[in-house]
């Protein structure tokens, strides 16, 4: 019973482990709402009263929270992958 406690805290803790490595590389001032989705240039800071803006870049037309939300998941994605592919091989595919 005890092996099997340790077994299942150390599981525990490994994935705490790699989460809180992902989590430091979060960049704790990332520009979500500033950031064109669609061609990544980071444009001016916007009052929270501005709910939609163009890109000076690209033109495209963005909402705000939509703009965020895109943003955040591919940062998101991009973190979780950095953490995947430095696991060792084999580790990553596992739940």
């Amino acid at each position: 019973m005890e092996q099997t406690f340790g077994a299942c805290r150390w599981v525990y803790n490994e994935g705490l482990a790699l989460r809180a490595a992902a989590w430091k590389q979060h960049r704790r001032f990332f520009p979500s709402t500033r950031r064109c989705s669609a061609c990544h240039v980071k444009g001016p800071r916007l009052d929270v009263s501005v709910r939609g803006w163009a890109c000076r870049e690209c033109g495209v037309v963005h909402d705000r929270d939509v703009n965020a939300a895109v943003n955040v998941r591919d940062e998101g994605m991009l973190l979780y992958w950095l953490v995947a592919m430095a696991l060792p091989l084999g580790r990553h595919h596992r739940r």
